[in-house]
Parts: structure tokens; sequence; C-alpha cells
């Protein structure tokens, strides 16, 4: 990747092997960052109000790209408007089309409740990954508020 803005100006009377291996040390620094430091990545849903039923329904929105191969943590922040007394709601990180593992919370009739919930994941790159949400029962309408739910991920190295 060029990046010739980003190179000192030398002197002429400098020798060009000098030049070459300043030219060179950048380049090796620039491919670390770029290959090996740190990454986050994030979404947020993009509904105000998505109903929540009995069966898994993905977050609108809340789906990430994973950029490189190695283990991530995610991060869901969910919050619900509960209108379903002593039901459990769960929220479940879905990748490779299945759900991976899931959070169970409660929350009491006529709430908001935010939940936080985080996953360590071993990822593949191109893997996109998403945030769904289901009920246990109960025949309240709880919503799930999209844009105020988002999904985080940052990479914490190879396997």
């Amino acid at each position: 990747m060029a990046r010739e803005s980003w190179y000192p100006n030398f002197e002429p009377a400098i020798p060009y092997s000098v030049k070459e291996a300043f030219r060179r040390a950048l380049d090796f620094i620039y491919e670390q960052r770029d290959q090996r430091g740190p990454l986050a990545l994030w979404a947020r849903g993009m509904q105000m109000e998505q109903e929540i039923p009995t069966d898994p329904i993905a977050v609108e929105g809340c789906a990430i790209t994973l950029t490189r191969s190695g283990n991530w943590l995610v991060t869901a922040c969910l919050t619900l408007e509960v209108a379903d007394a002593a039901q459990l709601f769960s929220g479940i990180l879905r990748a490779r089309a299945t759900p991976q593992q899931t959070a169970v919370f409660e929350g009491a009739s006529g709430t908001t409740v935010t939940a936080v919930q985080q996953w360590l994941y071993a990822g593949s790159m191109n893997e996109v990954i998403s945030l769904a949400v289901q009920k246990e029962g109960g025949g309240g309408t709880s919503n799930v508020l999209g844009t105020l739910t988002t999904l985080s991920a940052v990479w914490a190295g190879n396997n």
C-alpha cells in the first residue's frame, strides 16, 4: 500500500541506501499496524421498535462482517420494552447461520431493560455475525428497541 506522502523528505546529500532503509522500516511499521493492530467493528439496529416473537428474530441492522480471522470479543447491548410479565428473553449471537451462544435475562412488565452480554468468538475473515432476540412465551407485545441496541466486536488476536 503506497504511502508516499507519509515518508519524510530527506536532504539531497543523504545516500539512497539510507532513504531506502527508512522507507522499508516505515513500510514494515504500517504493515504491522494494518495486519496486527487493534480493530473494532460496530453496528446499531435500524428499527425503533421491533416486536419480539417466541422464535428467534434478527435485530434488523445488528450485523457485522468480520475483517480478520481470529478471536473476537463480541458485545451486545440489547434494549427492550417489556410487556410480558415474568418471561425470559434471550439475546442470541448468530454466526455461521446458527445460534452460537445465548444470554438469558428477565424483565418486569411495563419496564425498559438494557442487558449487556459478551462472547469470545473464534471467527474467520468475511464471516457475518449478527444479533437475534426471542422471548420464552407470553401474550404481550414486548419490543426490542433497535436504535438503542448495538453489536460490537473487538479483534483479540489469532487463535
